[in-house]
């Protein structure tokens, strides 16, 4: 396992969960788009960055943060379908 990759996946998953939280606070429906379609492409070019800040400059250390960006978004989200749903009346 390659721990820079998973330092810049982690990284990541905090950015999105930021600009999550600070844009469901705007209450223009097309500004909190705009604002988490922009949010998204700046965490996807920080997780790209992170590795040569760190002192990796392979390109394949950047490819791995963006697989296990995937798996950590596929755990987040099995694990809150199956803990976590909301009761049906």
């Amino acid at each position: 396992m390659n721990s820079i990759a998973l330092i810049s996946a982690l990284f990541t998953i905090s950015c999105f969960a930021l600009i999550v939280h600070l844009g469901n606070k705007i209450a223009n429906r097309w500004l909190r788009y705009l604002f988490l379609i922009g949010g998204i492409v700046f965490s996807f070019v920080i997780t790209s960055f992170i590795p040569p800040l760190l002192g990796d400059n392979k390109l394949s250390t950047s490819g791995t943060s963006g697989e296990y960006l995937v798996y950590i978004g596929l755990t987040y989200i099995v694990i809150n379908l199956l803990f976590f749903r909301k009761k049906l009346r």
